[in-house]
């Protein structure tokens, strides 16, 4: 499955929501300010959550432009910002709210403003992107679905 949604996104998407809504995202509207979030569970401080902090870059791939610039920022109350932008273009889309672990700290969970996309930590220093099943993506352009601080 994974590799098909990898050569679907290569095959026709032509825009930033096209792209991104291959692998699960879709274009949010800024409406402002983000809001006040309340969370019910704070990240760990256990030695798998402590180094998770920070902002995670990667590029995806795109195959009507130079590639989507993506920028994950993770911050120690489980907020977090993602940016996304297309190369070579003025589209720039931004969401922020916040995240939850899963039971052993070894994936992260947005919330609904970012489509409940998650997150593999890996070490040292890196998260993978998954796919909307909560897969890893395989196939030839899986390397590119890695974030690195």
């Amino acid at each position: 499955m994974a590799a098909t949604l990898v050569a679907g996104m290569l095959a026709g998407c032509s825009t930033v929501d096209g792209v991104l809504g291959a692998v699960g995202l879709q274009r949010v509207p800024s409406t402002g300010p983000a809001p006040v979030i309340k969370v019910d569970r704070v990240p760990p401080a256990s030695s798998a959550a402590a180094s998770w902090t920070g902002t995670y870059r990667g590029m995806l791939p795109c195959p009507d432009c130079e590639g989507l610039r993506i920028s994950l920022s993770l911050f120690k109350d489980a907020t977090y910002e993602l940016q996304t932008e297309q190369i070579g273009s003025d589209k720039r889309f931004e969401r922020r709210g916040s995240f939850t672990f899963n039971g052993d700290e070894t994936r992260i969970t947005l919330d609904a403003n970012g489509q409940n996309r998650s997150f593999d930590i890996l070490p040292p220093n890196r998260l993978r992107m998954l796919g909307k099943d909560a897969a890893p993506i395989t196939g030839p352009d899986a390397e590119k679905f890695i974030l690195r601080k």
